[in-house]
């Protein structure tokens, strides 16, 4: 930035930029749009004049509408569905540049949860933040004094399930490094109920333990990335289809969901009452001793399966044998489990998978999961 600035002249131009930010925030803050392609808002490009600018809230992936006129932000051409590249000729960035239509037009509306609401405003409290004049970034000391915090709040609300949210934030943040994504920081501030402004000017006071209950909680876990909610849909649609089929064992739900690599805690939020019939009807299935053999069973049954093509398994009675062999469990019991990791394998097949994918792109995933989430939104003061 200071080389930039040295050969253009311009002493400003890091106020249109994160760097103010730069010893907090990872330089990468865009998880769905890649960097080569942009997004607008329809409205202002139509209201443009010579000297307009395109503002740095566009480029953030977690700003879903325009901060001037509410409008969605788009991301391809109205017309023939194209994603669109930077240019610096403004009447080119007003046009496709693959059908030449104009992109100020199709302007769509969506009413954002409030959630979402506050998690643009933060984005754009940081861009206030990093548009005032400073001499030297933000220190890292200020986000690690920060996190130190939250470990000590956390620890004193053993069993709580916000503190054990904060405990996960906090250790996922330090995982990735000296810096963070925008997206893990306004997560944080989200579990402890403090706005980004807060956290930058006293980082140790709003990780502490407050005095008087100023906000409801934030029964929420942290907003995930489109990639993340749309595996929370496609493992939600799963399980639901996995019992459709009416299997005479459940494995635990763990075992189900772990191809999809998501939060038992995710499923539960988005669908709590799939979730706890699963599990009653999983914890009635025996005693713990029988329970280890069907799942041993299970597992037996599912590792034969995966080294057969799906269209040459051989006859599930004989899969059954060998597992009542290799598990040493009763030929019932095999069965039971041969059959339920038949249906497994059917629930999550590559075709289920993708169809489900498409009925939820991720763009529209975290919208989903925000809105199917079973919590209460008291808002920030």
């Amino acid at each position: 930035m200071d080389r930039l600035e040295r050969l253009t002249g311009s002493r400003n131009l890091r106020l249109g930029t994160f760097w103010a930010l730069s010893g907090i925030l990872t330089s990468d803050n865009q998880c769905v749009h890649k960097r080569s392609h942009r997004r607008w808002c329809p409205m202002c490009y139509g209201e443009w004049e010579r000297n307009s600018y395109e503002p740095l809230a566009w480029t953030v992936d977690l700003m879903r509408t325009c901060s001037i006129h509410g409008c969605v932000l788009s991301s391809a051409c109205p017309s023939c569905r194209r994603p669109q590249r930077y240019h610096l000729s403004e009447r080119r960035r007003r046009v496709c540049t693959t059908c030449g239509a104009d992109l100020s037009g199709a302007v769509k509306w969506i009413k954002l949860h409030p959630f979402l609401q506050w998690v643009e405003g933060q984005v754009l409290n940081l861009i206030e933040f990093c548009a005032t004049p400073r001499d030297q970034p933000v220190s890292h000391e200020v986000f690690r004094e920060f996190i130190h915090g939250l470990h000590r709040t956390a620890g004193g609300r053993r069993g709580d399930v916000l503190a054990k949210q904060i405990k996960q934030c906090a250790f996922s943040a330090r995982l990735r490094g000296r810096r963070v994504s925008m997206r893990s920081l306004i997560n944080l501030c989200a579990v402890q109920g403090v706005a980004v402004n807060e956290f930058l000017a006293a980082p140790r006071e709003t990780s502490g333990s407050f005095l008087f209950e100023r906000w409801g909680g934030l029964n929420y876990m942290p907003l995930p990335t489109p990639r993340q909610a749309q595996k929370i849909y496609v493992a939600r649609q799963c399980l639901k289809e996995f019992l459709r089929l009416r299997p005479t064992y459940l494995p635990p739900i763990s075992l189900f969901l772990r191809p999809f690599n998501v939060q038992l805690l995710a499923i539960r939020d988005v669908d709590d009452e799939a979730y706890d019939f699963y599990e009653a009807a999983h914890f009635i299935q025996g005693d713990s001793i029988i329970q280890k053999r069907l799942q041993a069973a299970f597992l037996s049954a599912k590792s034969l399966m995966s080294t057969e093509a799906s269209g040459s398994l051989p006859a599930l009675d004989w899969i059954a044998a060998r597992v009542a062999g290799r598990a040493e469990v009763a030929l019932a019991l095999a069965e039971h489990a041969t059959r339920s990791a038949a249906l497994v394998r059917q629930a999550q097949a590559e075709e289920i998978v993708e169809r489900y994918e498409k009925e939820m792109p991720a763009d529209m995933a975290v919208d989903w999961f925000v809105q199917n989430r079973r919590c209460s939104w008291s808002g920030t003061s």
